[in-house]
């Protein structure tokens, strides 16, 4: 006596789980792009003094070499200027401005949610 199952649909399952997947992944990068540009701009509005920190601009070098880098998964908010990091964390002359750490910590929640928004979006439609 033999006894015999057969699943069918796996490959439309399997396809099914496959798009899901992708989608949650083009959510997760399309919201790091989204939350890396929100943080950014943040962070130029702290420097114009805009926000609770004092205002540390000069020239407006500080403020204009404020970039963002994405990948897949993160987003990096940054600034390529030497005396960035004597404004975020001061120096025995210079008070720290915490420019970069208030922002993010202003906008932590918001960067979750544009995600996890992007990611149900992305979810709907596929």
């Amino acid at each position: 006596m033999a006894i015999s199952i057969k699943i069918e649909g796996i490959p439309r399952a399997m396809a099914f789980i496959t798009r899901k997947k992708l989608g949650v992944d083009t959510g997760i990068t399309e919201g790091m792009i989204k939350g890396g540009n929100e943080l950014k701009d943040e962070v130029k509005e702290s420097i114009a003094g805009n926000k609770a920190e004092p205002r540390s601009v000069d020239t407006g070098k500080f403020k204009r070499s404020i970039k963002v880098g994405t990948s897949a998964t993160s987003a990096v908010v940054f600034s390529d200027v030497e005396h960035a990091k004597y404004m975020e964390y001061g120096t025995i002359h210079i008070p720290e401005r915490r420019h970069f750490r208030n922002s993010m910590e202003r906008n932590r929640q918001k960067i979750v949610d544009i995600t996890k928004n992007i990611i149900k979006r992305n979810l709907i439609t596929i």
